[in-house]
């Protein structure tokens, strides 16, 4: 394989590689190139779903779900106790997810106040949390073949804001991780973070936007972020377009727009260009709005958009190019609702929806085929994991 990929690439003289460049390279083509190609497709889906695996945990305050890689899963929680705690699981995919393993666990034993994760990849996470004297933490894990937790290295940065949602992390292509805090004087900060194969963190650069409330991003590309921010409680929403120059070190903004008053923000990318926003509404209703970004990265253009429900919590993620599962808390339930962007985004079309337990704090994410998996409070407050397959 090694050959034929840097024949590819018209890699010339000895075709060499070393360890960190060949754990690299797995991962980019694991994690990138092939994103396109193995993608789920709305039109291959009769949009069944059916819920398949179950497992819990202890009691939590609040939680995020992480892939770590297909049929693998980390559940990210704050503890009742405000502690930081890591669990991996492993969801057999050859038996469609009938069977959630629990596998190891770790975690920090000092306080947190808010909290995001992403993976970035070669069996890594990253945590950014607002610690107990209200400063940005950054936290990078490793995940063992047999599912253990293993801490790496760790980095902190200026004051975080008050509020729940004044966090978020996202992957930024290879070696790189972008973050957006609200700080402590209200504004939006985000900061772009190095991280080598050993997980070893440096702060490269930070800029500064608006006023900030909720903050969510996600990437579009292996240089660009998109931050969907708005700048008071239930205020107005606006998606900005932001792009590191590596040379420079620096990081511009590119179109903005605004979008209504929002209470909540869940974003993910769909495709290169595409990306979507789930959002809770200062009217608490489900709104789902689809972006287009351009090749030139200064244009941001808004697509299709559609309403939904009465919802007080909202989580999203992508299942393919053009495929966004949605979980929410209705009514003191959790909701599963899969919806299609047709014609590239100019058109969004509710698909399928299904209501189960009791929740709070609801969290979605893919794992790998045709399954999901959402994490939760149940009404007793202990973590529950359940399984979807995607028909």
């Amino acid at each position: 394989d090694r050959p034929n990929v840097m024949s590819y690439f018209k890699c010339g003289g000895l075709r060499t590689l070393t360890k960190q460049q060949i754990r690299r390279m797995r991962d980019g083509l694991e994690h990138g190139m092939r994103h396109y190609l193995i993608s789920i497709r709305g039109k291959d889906l009769q949009y069944v779903i059916e819920s398949k695996g179950h497992n819990s945990a202890g009691k939590i305050d609040d939680v995020k779900l992480v892939q770590i890689k297909a049929g693998r899963i980390a559940t990210i929680v704050k503890t009742v106790s405000n502690k930081l705690k890591i669990i991996v699981w492993d969801i057999d995919l050859k038996l469609g997810g009938n069977i959630i393993m629990r596998r190891g666990s770790g975690g920090k034993p000092w306080i947190i106040k808010a909290f995001s994760a992403c993976s970035i990849g070669l069996d890594m996470i990253a945590t950014a949390t607002k610690t107990e004297n209200d400063y940005l933490e950054v936290n990078t894990w490793k995940i063992s073949e047999s599912g253990e937790v293993n801490f790496l290295h760790s980095a902190s940065s200026g004051k975080v804001g008050e509020g729940t949602d004044v966090i978020s992390a996202c992957r930024l292509g290879i070696e790189w991780l972008a973050t957006a805090v609200r700080t402590d004087s209200g504004q939006l900060k985000i900061i772009i973070w190095h991280i080598d194969a050993e997980g070893k963190i440096e702060m490269i650069t930070s800029t500064t936007g608006g006023s900030a409330n909720n903050v969510s991003i996600n990437s579009i590309s292996s240089d660009s972020i998109v931050a969907s921010v708005t700048d008071s409680p239930g205020g107005t929403m606006t998606v900005t377009n932001w792009r590191y120059l590596f040379d420079e070190k620096k990081l511009e903004s590119g179109t903005s727009i605004q979008a209504g008053s929002v209470n909540a923000i869940s974003s993910s990318q769909m495709n290169w260009d595409l990306s979507a926003t789930t959002l809770m509404t200062s009217s608490s209703k489900l709104k789902i709005i689809a972006w287009e970004h351009s090749d030139d990265f200064q244009l941001i253009a808004r697509l299709g958009d559609i309403p939904g429900g009465t919802v007080s919590e909202v989580s999203s993620c992508r299942f393919g190019i053009d495929v966004l599962a949605t979980a929410v808390r209705t009514g003191g339930h959790l909701k599963i609702i899969l919806w299609e962007l047709v014609s590239d985004g100019n058109y969004i079309v509710r698909k399928a929806a299904k209501v189960s337990d009791q929740a709070s704090k609801v969290s979605i994410c893919s794992v790998g085929g045709n399954l999901l998996v959402t994490g939760f409070k149940t009404d007793t407050g202990h973590l529950k994991l359940i399984s979807w397959e995607i028909k």
